[in-house]
């Protein structure tokens, strides 16, 4: 049986316009595998999300930011439509989330839904 789990990254992007910040990132239990199916960037307009996934480590995954929204994903309908993907990632892994921001100190959001079979990874 599969089912659907998402999680937020959250971070603030550099002072510095052009720099690369790592927001955070998430764990993937050994054992456990996701595919990742919906991708939302919140925080900055013209900024750009980079996933690092350590599992594939020639992998290029960049999206610009959906949603000029600088607060929370979750609680609000404003942070435009989702990337839809379809990026399997076998545990144990790290999904790492980078922001390359053009305006500066701005409070980016990430979130990423996807499918497992097993069990939560944000326990």
């Amino acid at each position: 049986m599969s089912y659907f789990d998402s999680q937020i990254i959250e971070g603030t992007s550099s002072v510095v316009v052009g720099a690369t910040t790592t927001l955070g990132s998430i764990s993937i239990a050994a054992g456990t595998q996701i595919v990742i199916r919906r991708i939302w960037a919140a925080g900055s307009d013209n900024a750009i999300l980079k996933l690092r996934i350590n599992t594939y480590p020639q992998a290029f995954f960049e999206y610009v930011f959906n949603a000029e929204y600088e607060g929370t994903l979750a609680g609000n309908n404003n942070w435009g439509p989702a990337y839809v993907t379809n990026i399997p990632v076998n545990g144990s892994a790290e999904i790492t989330a980078d922001v390359v921001d053009q305006n500066g100190a701005k409070t980016c959001q990430v979130m990423l839904e996807y499918e497992t079979t097993g069990g939560p990874t944000n326990s």
